[in-house]
């Protein structure tokens, strides 16, 4: 499903902002809105798909999905002023006949904060967290469903408590909602956002307008090469063989409530105490095959310093790497 070219002038949805808890903060949320298509059977008295097209831009950062499937491709939402980057999607091969989801996880900037090599700290003050969207079905006999951000979108928090690029990330995996994307969820404890005070549309660029920044995507998954014990209380050191920048993937299987942290290191201890630069803390659901990964920290480093994971196998560790240089 790849991103076209998209202006910024006629949207249908506006400008909407989750409530933070508490007021100011900058916790991730997560959006969604339920949406009812025809079933299509072809009798005559039932439309088909004919197209389907989504849009969004952000202040922040935006993750898109229908019915649990990611649209939107990995890269930075804003561009290296903090603009929103507009972006558009074919998403037909995404709906079903009945009730259909749209879900959006809306966080910090990549560099609206501590900055992140090759991504350029925003100027001035961060504005709250918004969203804009819209999606028009269009139907065989002319008529067209419209899905738009507005107050029918319902939000929360969830299992991010805080996450800053280059700083790091804690996720409490028990405060997880299993199926929150898909259709038949109950939402009713979620809130409506409010609509932004500030409507305007003169800030969105198009990807190709969004200089440096556009580049930044995944371009690989790396393992880790080895593991060592390191230091008091069982720590482990994983080293990845080189400096890169990315975020972790780790897989586990733990008690509830253990909680592990994850400290990015560029180089290794004995080259003399290296600063820390990111650390990650996860606290387990107690499920079996977890899996960690953070939804905005990235990192610069080589190794990873490991406490709170009894016996850790290198093989559980992986790295989602970016194109942009470490070190940078």
């Amino acid at each position: 499903m790849s991103a076209g070219p998209v202006s910024a002038e006629g949207w249908l949805g506006r400008w909407i902002e989750p409530v933070p808890v508490p007021e100011g903060s900058r916790r991730p949320q997560r959006l969604r809105v339920p949406f009812v298509l025809p079933d299509g059977d072809g009798d005559g008295d039932s439309p088909t798909i004919v197209s389907a097209r989504a849009r969004v831009a952000a202040r922040g950062d935006v993750a898109l999905f229908i019915n649990d499937r990611r649209l939107d491709a990995e890269g930075p939402s804003t561009g290296p002023a903090g603009e929103p980057i507009a972006r558009e999607y074919d998403a037909i091969s995404t709906l079903v006949a009945g009730e259909n989801v749209v879900g959006l996880i809306l966080g910090e900037s990549w560099g609206a904060t501590t900055p992140v090599p090759g991504v350029r700290p925003f100027p001035g003050e961060t504005p709250p967290l918004a969203v804009l969207f819209d999606l028009v079905v269009e139907l065989s006999d002319g008529s067209e469903v419209v899905v738009v951000s507005d107050e029918s979108f319902r939000c929360t928090t969830g299992a991010i408590i805080y996450s800053e690029p280059g700083r790091g990330e804690r996720q409490e995996h028990a405060l997880r909602d299993a199926g929150w994307k898909e259709a038949g969820f109950d939402d009713a404890r979620w809130t409506p956002p409010r609509i932004a005070a500030d409507q305007s549309l003169d800030a969105i660029v198009r990807p190709d307008e969004a200089e440096t920044q556009e580049a930044v995507r995944v371009v690989g998954e790396s393992a880790a090469r080895t593991q060592q014990s390191w230091g008091p209380g069982g720590q482990v050191l994983v080293d990845f063989g080189r400096r890169l920048v990315g975020r972790l993937r780790v897989r586990f299987t733990l008690p509830a409530g253990s909680e592990v942290t994850l400290e990015h290191l560029p180089a290794h201890p004995e080259e003399g105490e290296p600063t820390v630069i990111g650390t990650d803390v996860f606290v387990s659901a107690g499920t079996v095959d977890e899996v960690f990964e953070p939804g905005y920290a990235l990192h610069d480093f080589r190794y990873v310093r490991v406490t709170g994971l009894p016996a850790p196998d290198a093989a559980a560790f992986s790295v989602l790497e970016l194109s942009v240089p470490a070190g940078a």
